[in-house]
């Protein structure tokens, strides 16, 4: 059965299958915007033609481009936030101390109960529910790496066609370069500086998005080392990648750390006191997140 915070299969699907249109739309326009300044720092655009149409066209497109990455984000987040929100319970289940039995003379069996066995029972309930978390856990990573590692491509593309650009303008408004009437080369200089303007809004826009993809990869790993420390320490001198619930082939993501759980590497102090500050970092960022779309 599946528990309130797990996600299915289909979800992963429906996160990945979104996260590549995002994705998709992100390098149609910023390969527009910096095509459209190369060729404006080249002065290959005609500077009597009406640019008006594709600039409205492009601050369109940004605008509905934020908002949909503040979209994804905030779905992602919540995914990451159910898995998250089912942890805490089913570690908290393997401390519970055996039931009290106050009432034991009215049930007999239950004094035959033991305690042992009870608590076994128990772990066993844990290290399957953890156990469901991981493959989640490694298909959100999956999703947000492939993202992190397109983002970090179209950085550096915007941020060439930004340094481009403004050497270009810079020369172009030197008043020592050209005359006070030229209204050809102010069309170029306004037209230029325009353009400049919306590459920087959308390059801004993709470093917001590269800091949330950050966090939360860095929260999935974190959540992650906690659900692996955890079955570890249940599981003891039994194999992670042997049990029922996973191998370390169908979770390339999760595999260091499942080497790491084996050789003794992972530390309960450890995991605990970074999670105290990048679960409150992550709910700063889910709260700005929520004011964003309802703004």
């Amino acid at each position: 059965m599946v528990g309130q915070g797990e996600i299915g299969q289909s979800d992963i699907v429906a996160l990945d299958s979104m996260m590549a249109a995002l994705c998709s739309e992100i390098g149609s326009l910023v390969a527009e915007l910096a095509g459209g300044l190369q060729a404006l720092s080249a002065g290959r655009i005609d500077p009597h033609a009406d640019a008006r149409q594709d600039v409205d066209a492009w601050i369109g497109q940004i605008d509905r481009l934020g908002l949909d990455m503040r979209r994804a984000e905030s779905l992602m987040a919540r995914q990451i936030a159910r898995l998250d929100a089912e942890t805490g319970p089913l570690i908290a289940l393997a401390d519970q101390p055996p039931a009290t039995r106050r009432s034991a003379r009215f049930l007999p069996q239950l004094r035959r109960q033991d305690p042992q066995a009870e608590r076994l029972k128990r772990e066993q309930q844990v290290v399957a529910g953890l156990g469901r978390q991981l493959s989640p856990t490694d298909g959100l990573i999956s999703i947000l790496e492939a993202q992190q590692a397109f983002l970090k491509l179209q950085l550096p593309l915007c941020e060439a066609r930004l340094d481009e650009a403004l050497t270009c303008l810079k020369i172009l408004a030197d008043p020592k370069r050209r005359s006070g009437d030229d209204i050809e080369m102010e069309t170029r200089i306004e037209r230029l500086a325009l353009c400049i303007d919306l590459l920087q809004d959308l390059t801004d826009l993709l470093i917001e998005a590269m800091v949330g993809v950050n966090l939360m990869v860095g929260k999935l790993r974190l959540d992650a080392q906690q659900r692996v420390l955890s079955i570890s320490a249940l599981l003891g001198d039994v194999s992670i990648e042997d049990s029922l619930f996973a191998s370390e082939a169908s979770l390339p993501r999760l595999a260091p750390l499942f080497a790491r759980a084996r050789r003794r590497l992972l530390s309960v102090g450890g995991v605990a006191t970074a999670k105290l500050r990048l679960d409150e970092a992550f709910r700063r960022r889910m709260a700005g997140s929520r004011q964003a779309r309802a703004g």
